[in-house]
């Protein structure tokens, strides 16, 4: 959505329409791609359910009808909550831009979402079966990024080559986060290795993608092919249920921090805003029983 000229005429300063325009297009200054599509797809959902009301006359209630109906139609937890959050953030922004006074997604609540992270936690037999059965070296690879490093599939289609820098203490890789922010990632030595001759045997030059399009070498892969190419050494290894490439994050995470990692550690790597985010984490091992520290009552 483009953001209008300031100088308005008098009969577009009475304009519902036009005043959302500009509201919109100042709140959006600044956002990912990413983002800015996912916001103007609920906001196209919002005032397709809602024809007649504007961002200055919508209120609580019509939030939280809309949000209703999307519950009954079977709309998750996660889902109500990233569309609560998405108006939250327009109306939060358009209460500074002075155009209205108040939020009215204020008084809403988040919905309750059941972590169901520790189900989603492979076992390390799990993915020495994947690397083991999986014959070709960029998936291979690919399932070795995932899990040494702890990244998302957005950040793993944007690494280049150049990305890697060799430092005197080793070799980081600038890791393209969420909303454009640069964090550095440690690359042990047989990873590097690993990423140097699946360089030399593609004859990768600095600027190009390290995951690239089979039909096209300059283009970046697909997250789609990297979901396909996980779900594919998961049946060869025969893991069930089939993993999708975020369960290695879980997994990098989880397994980090029981093998001792610092908390703040395992958040600075997998780009955490929030230690909360990270002690999702901190989940127990269904093998492990409060007997364990416990005095035993036999003695």
């Amino acid at each position: 959505m483009n953001l209008p000229k300031e100088n308005i005429t008098p009969a577009q300063a009475q304009n519902p329409r036009y005043i959302d325009t500009l509201i919109v297009g100042t709140w959006l200054i600044g956002k990912a791609e990413k983002t800015k599509k996912t916001y103007q797809k609920v906001l196209r959902q919002f005032f397709e359910f809602h024809p007649k009301i504007s961002i200055q006359t919508t209120t609580t209630a019509h939030i939280s009808v809309f949000l209703k109906d999307m519950e009954n139609r079977g709309a998750k937890a996660t889902t109500l909550n990233l569309y609560m959050n998405a108006l939250g953030s327009l109306f939060k922004s358009a209460v500074k831009q002075r155009r209205i006074e108040s939020d009215p997604s204020h008084p809403l609540k988040n919905y309750k979402v059941q972590d169901t992270v520790y189900q989603k936690v492979l076992d390390i037999s799990q993915i020495k079966q994947m690397v083991l059965k999986e014959k070709r070296p960029r998936n291979v690879l690919l399932i070795k990024v995932l899990f040494y490093l702890g990244l998302r599939v957005s950040e793993v289609v944007e690494i280049l080559l150049s990305d890697f820098v060799i430092r005197k203490d080793g070799v980081i890789l600038n890791v393209k986060g969420k909303g454009s922010k640069i964090r550095q990632a440690p690359v042990s030595e047989e990873l590097w290795r690993e990423v140097q001759i699946y360089a030399q045997e593609w004859n990768l030059r600095p600027s190009d993608f390290l995951f690239f399009d089979e039909k096209n070498k300059g283009k970046r892969i697909s997250t789609v092919s990297i979901w396909k190419a996980v779900k594919s050494s998961a049946k060869k290894a025969k893991v069930d249920p089939l993993p999708s490439p975020h369960w290695f994050r879980h997994t990098s995470a989880t397994l980090s921090l029981e093998g001792g990692a610092p908390i703040h550690v395992v958040q600075a790597r997998l780009g955490h805003a929030s230690l909360s985010t990270t002690s999702r984490y901190l989940h127990a091992k269904a093998s492990e029983g409060l007997s364990k520290y416990l005095p035993t009552l036999d003695e």
